[in-house]
């Protein structure tokens, strides 16, 4: 028997010119590096979330409760309120992160728990975007996961 997996990969960049200009809508020049993070989405019997990365260790939380991934107007199903109740450190928040909104934009939620496991090789608080590396390479895992293209 065959496990489903998605499997979604961005690089790391360089700001060549512009540096973090860009947040205030300046023109910026970014090259990317060879370096590369990789997320795979595999289904998890546990039916939570389950993060494995190859430098941070593993961090396990329960699936969210509907109102958290559909995301109420009235707002009272804050992800940062869920994601300090779970005491989630802060390089699992990315790709939560990642994943909570995903859901929200796009109606998905999975059927069943999911394990992300992560890996990289772009440098960390090095400047050469590792965040948004694992922010990139998580969606493009979840869109495979949801079918969602």
């Amino acid at each position: 028997m065959t496990v489903s997996q998605w499997q979604g990969e961005a690089p790391g960049r360089l700001d060549v010119l512009g540096g973090v200009a860009d947040y205030s809508g300046s023109l910026v020049l970014q090259m990317p590096i060879r370096a590369t993070t990789r997320v795979t989405i595999t289904p998890c019997a546990t039916g939570g979330l389950e993060l494995l990365s190859d430098s941070e260790g593993r961090v396990n939380v329960p699936l969210p409760e509907a109102a958290i991934l559909r995301g109420p107007a009235d707002g009272s199903a804050s992800i940062r309120t869920w994601l300090e109740t779970h005491r989630v450190p802060r390089w699992a928040r990315y790709p939560l992160g990642c994943f909570l909104l995903f859901c929200r934009a796009s109606g998905w939620r999975p059927e069943a728990g999911l394990r992300f496991k992560i890996a990289s090789d772009v440098p960390v608080s090095m400047g050469v975007s590792s965040s948004a590396a694992l922010e990139v390479a998580t969606l493009r895992a979840l869109e495979g996961a949801a079918a969602w293209r």
